[in-house]
């Protein structure tokens, strides 16, 4: 207890720190469930959302009560409702800020039994009903909900009937990464009903698991266009219904014979059997058919077979793909599935000695169904070689989230981490193929504008292979739209590298934006992804570059644009420097070289000396600006100080406010520039030239007729050695590793711990305006000096904040991580949402502490 209100009570200090709300822990004594309208009848809840909220807009780790829409009588399995008539709904939540993708889900099914008559309906009792339980996750993370529950999927949790799994790992797998679904479990037919019955006592069920098992992956398939991994996990009657959910997940994402998705399943102690007492006399009454058809299963031949459950599973798995793992959990003495085989077989007394089939003998009671049991697991594992089993010795049955087996079992986490290990499928980034694709674009459009070119016989200082005349005429004889075709043909043929690099550019950027959409812009005041999704799309980070070999980086971050903003930025600066530039040099292959020592040198300068991400796209054009304003001093031009100015304001802005673009990239760009322009590029004279003389005012191009430019051999080589010291260099670089997570680099990660955090808690709880309910021990105040605080602030307000806490809270927020300095155990995480909906994930560590780890050493 003491731990938890240890939590609970940090967990208010920060709140009222951050956002100045209490935050009360609801799974505590003091929850109230009346402040809900838990059972409204033929309408969401007043606590849960529409299923038609976009993901997008669903704060990060905090869980949410999803509400399925009534999709009406025409459309099958679409009328979401609980056996008793109240609403169906759903729990969903994301994960942290910094762990935040679309790539990995957890779904754990519910669940309670099953009942097909109205002696069974009413042994259900509340099982009918909506869980009210859950109700009190929404708003809390999973971590919050594990701890009040008393601990992770490795510790006792404290009586409780469930373990919150997407809190805790299990082997390599963290599920504390994965988007958690939860599925309650209302309608007491194994999740695949589609039916109403009316018992003979009066009552009417909804048998329609069916309809919320599809409005669940309904919403799943609309949210979530293609994830990795796939977790399926259920207890009891959630494990029965795991291979008609594999089964429609495995069609909707795999469906064309191709592999996008590992979907991995563990059943916890399902409702595996149904005898044929019950198969000719009440299986029909929950009208399986529908969901047994959409699973292309065969029902009405086989709806009365002795091994029916063998066969639906041996037909999913044929159907399914032989490299998802399948695991099979269950108990050798299990009271409750034997209770529910002995309902099913028509054999249950309901006295003191109700198990009939095994006799009193204890060692004989479970013998009929166990080999039953047995015989149909062995009959699955010979013909499907994915397919695992473990036993549990001993008597038990299942606890939500794997719970029981985690607790009662040594040896079981290591076989089930087997089951969840993330397989490699496909790649995680889009950043290659579309990297390839746009620059394949770009060429083609290259070649095509310098065939056109040189076909027509262009004269460069004409502007366009079309004179003034023809232009007139073509935009008043043509439709608008022929016209601006034919204006951009014109640009493409007299300028075909910034033509190609212009398109390639927007072609990735625009995919980038409709695929990635906008983060909060305190994130990203460029207006553009978040840290995560800009680096999917494969921004420069030094970090990975190195440490995990994607030098791929070094290319894509050059046609990477942070945002709207700095996109623009680079579109300015192409017409106005870098489309000059390409006219005054002339020569397509010198204008190359000169790209080519540019992207190289400002990337490799920030591999070297740069932490963090960086787009490189605006630090490129910088540096041909710079060039082309140097060329243009060099041909005494004055009018080039309105270059100037543009770029230094783009620098100076970019730096101060953008935090994608590294200022360590922006002045290389610049110095190397410089070099380039001085050093790579000569400008031999033949016939000084006044660009102003007269009043007349002549074209760059007709100056570089009468002052062409030459590469600089030398400087080329110059340039080639340095590049490949850069490259040496960076080869023996040890970069942060920290910015492996590229969550890290789009904001400030900071601490504070140890006393300053004891006597502001301590202040702040005897204030008189909010007090902590925690037990006094011995008159002092309580302590909390193993305890840290870390939370990751946008760059954009970072000095500011960090300067706010010393100011006015004397807390010092120190640059690192809490387990870097010694506050190894993660005890809770908490978001907190401020205006415009920006989010602030906080988390809690805590010292090591000596534990008992003993576990049963039971292995079958």
């Amino acid at each position: 207890m003491a731990k938890r209100q240890r939590l609970e009570y940090f967990i208010i200090f920060f709140g009222w720190i951050f956002s100045c709300n209490e935050i009360a822990f609801v799974l505590g004594e003091d929850g109230n469930d009346d402040q809900y309208n838990y059972n409204t009848i033929g309408g969401c809840d007043e606590d849960a959302i529409s299923d038609s909220v976009p993901l997008s807009s669903m704060t990060p780790n905090q869980f949410v009560k999803i509400c399925p829409q009534q999709l009406g009588s025409h459309v099958k399995l679409g009328q979401p409702i609980c056996g008793d008539g109240t609403y169906f709904s759903f729990f969903f939540q994301k994960p942290l800020q910094r762990k935040a993708n679309t790539d990995k889900i957890l779904i754990e099914f519910m669940g309670g039994g099953a009942c097909w008559s109205d002696e069974t309906c009413q042994l259900a009792g509340d099982f009918v009903s909506f869980p009210q339980k859950f109700n009190n996750f929404v708003g809390y993370s999973c971590s919050e909900v594990a701890y009040a529950l008393g601990g992770d999927n490795n510790d006792n949790n404290g009586g409780n009937d469930m373990n919150m799994l997407c809190a805790g790992s299990i082997g390599n797998t963290d599920f504390t990464e994965y988007n958690a679904l939860i599925v309650p479990y209302c309608t007491q037919d194994i999740h695949i009903g589609d039916s109403v019955q009316y018992y003979d006592d009066g009552s009417v069920m909804n048998h329609k698991g069916g309809h919320n098992t599809m409005s669940v992956l309904r919403w799943l398939f609309r949210n979530f266009k293609s994830p990795k991994h796939i977790v399926l996990t259920g207890c009891s009657a959630g494990g029965t219904a795991l291979p008609t959910a594999y089964d429609l997940i495995q069609k909707h994402y795999n469906g064309l014979g191709r592999r996008t998705v590992q979907i991995s399943v563990l059943a916890d102690s399902p409702v595996y059997l149904t005898p044929q007492y019950f198969l000719q006399n009440q299986f029909y009454k929950w009208n399986p058919s529908t969901m047994m058809s959409k699973v292309g299963f065969n029902y009405e031949r086989w709806k009365y077979a002795s091994d029916y459950p063998t066969r639906v599973w041996d037909h999913i798995l044929r159907r399914g793909n032989n490299r998802d793992l399948w695991g099979f959990l269950t108990h050798n003495e299990d009271p409750t599935s034997l209770y529910f085989y002995e309902w099913m077989s028509g054999t249950y007394d309901d006295d003191d000695n109700g198990r009939q089939l095994g006799g009193e003998d204890d060692d004989g009671e479970y013998s009929e169904w166990w080999s039953y049991l047995m015989s149909s697991v062995k009959t699955v594992k010979s013909k499907h070689k994915n397919v695992q089993s473990y036993i549990i010795d001993g008597e038990g049955h299942c606890k939500f989230g794997l719970g029981m087996a985690l607790n009662e079992d040594y040896y079981f986490e290591d076989w089930a981490a087997s089951i969840f290990k993330e397989q490699k499928i496909g790649s995680n980034s889009p950043a290659i193929p579309l990297f390839l694709t746009s620059v394949v674009m770009g060429i083609f459009l290259y070649i095509g504008a310098f065939h056109a070119r040189h076909k027509r016989e262009i004269q460069l200082d004409d502007g366009g292979f079309l004179d003034e005349e023809t232009k007139a005429k073509t935009r008043a004889s043509a439709r608008p739209c022929l016209a601006s075709c034919v204006s951009c043909c014109s640009f493409a043929a007299t300028y075909p590298i910034t033509a190609a690099f212009t398109f390639a550019l927007s072609i990735y950027f625009w995919t980038m934006i409709f695929s990635q959409g906008f983060v909060h812009p305190l994130n990203n005041p460029s207006l553009g992804p978040s840290a995560v999704s800009l680096s999917k799309f494969g921004i420069n980070n030094p970090s990975l570059v190195l440490y995990e070999s994607q030098s791929y980086r070094l290319f894509t971050s050059n046609l990477l644009c942070s945002g709207i903003l700095t996109y623009l930025m680079v579109l300015q600066c192409l017409w106005y420097c870098v489309r000059p530039l390409e006219q005054l040099i002339r020569n397509s292959m010198n204008f190359s070289v000169i790209n080519v020592i540019l992207i190289l040198g400002i990337n490799f300068v920030y591999t070297i000396f740069g932490n963090g991400a960086s787009c490189s796209s605006l630090a490129f054009v910088i540096g041909l600006s710079v060039v082309y304003v140097i060329l243009r001093r060099r041909l005494e031009d004055i009018s080039s100080m309105a270059i100037i100015v543009m770029v230094v304001f783009t620098t100076v802005i970019t730096c101060v406010f953008f935090p994608f673009n590294s200022w360590i990239m922006l002045l290389s760009a610049i110095l190397i520039g410089f070099l380039i322009a001085t050093g790579v590029v000569r400008i031999i004279t033949k016939e000084p030239l006044n660009m102003h003389g007269d009043g007349v005012i002549v074209s760059p191009a007709s100056v570089m007729k009468v002052n062409p430019v030459k590469m600089n051999i030398n400087g080329i080589v110059i340039a080639g050695a340095v590049l490949l010291l850069m490259i040496i260099i960076s080869m023996i670089r040890l970069p942060n590793q920290m910015y492996l997570n590229p969550y890290y680099t789009g904001c400030d990660i900071r601490y504070t711990a140890g006393e300053d955090v004891s006597n502001l808690a301590n202040n702040y709880a005897n204030n008189g305006r909010r007090r902590r309910r925690v037990a006094e021990d011995d008159g002092n105040d309580y302590d909390l000096d193993n305890v840290c605080a870390q939370f990751c602030i946008p760059h954009l307000v970072s000095r500011g904040a960090v300067y706010g806490a010393q100011r006015f809270f004397s807390l010092s927020l120190t640059a690192g991580q809490c387990e870097y300095v010694g506050y190894d155990v993660h005890m809770a995480d908490k978001t907190f949402n401020y205006f415009l909906d920006y989010s602030l994930d906080v988390e809690i560590f805590t010292t090591a502490e000596d534990e008992d780890d003993e576990k049963d050493d039971n292995k079958d």
